[in-house]
């Protein structure tokens, strides 16, 4: 850390593991320090939300081991021109709770109306039917629900709508 940030380097490469501090904290802590350059991460680990955590945190590019004899000259080619390249698939780290609240607020109010009545137990059909919608519309709905809170089931969606007050028990 001390030398990329002291030279300033086009590129930068971080193992995921390593000696005093993790790949992902490395780059935290650089890019809480306005370190500006690319971040490509070395792993052996190939967990997609590992891999979230890793983009998460702000590296540019994420690169498999076993692929960095190829894939490093691609990766650093792609991030030096501001792209980014990813060697594993990225599944982003859930939200916080008060992160996940925060993004209901940004939800659109047809969002809202579906999201209330999913947390009311309500099927598809049955939200279509009051809402004047499809029940395909309402399942494109509850897809984009999950996908901006974060959450992978209804049971989380219903939980976060309870504690935004949008539903009751």
């Amino acid at each position: 850390m001390r030398l990329a940030l002291e030279l300033q380097p086009d590129v930068v490469i971080v193992d995921l593991s390593m000696p005093e501090l993790n790949g992902i904290d490395a780059t935290r802590e650089l890019r809480a320090r306005d370190f500006a350059a690319p971040i490509i991460m070395l792993s052996g680990h190939g967990d997609p939300l590992l891999v979230g955590k890793a983009r998460a945190a702000g590296v540019s590019g994420y690169i498999m081991k076993q692929d960095a004899f190829a894939g490093l000259i691609a990766a650093i080619t792609a991030c030096a021109a501001g792209g980014t390249c990813f060697d594993a698939p990225v599944v982003p780290p859930p939200l916080s709770e008060p992160e996940a609240l925060a993004q209901i607020a940004l939800l659109t109010p047809r969002e809202r109306e579906v999201l209330t009545l999913l947390a009311q137990g309500k099927s598809a059909k049955v939200i279509g039917d009051e809402l004047g919608l499809s029940a395909k519309t309402v399942s494109v709905h509850r897809q984009n629900l999950t996908a901006k809170l974060n959450v992978t089931n209804l049971a989380d969606l219903a939980r976060l709508a309870v504690r935004a007050g949008l539903a009751k028990l």
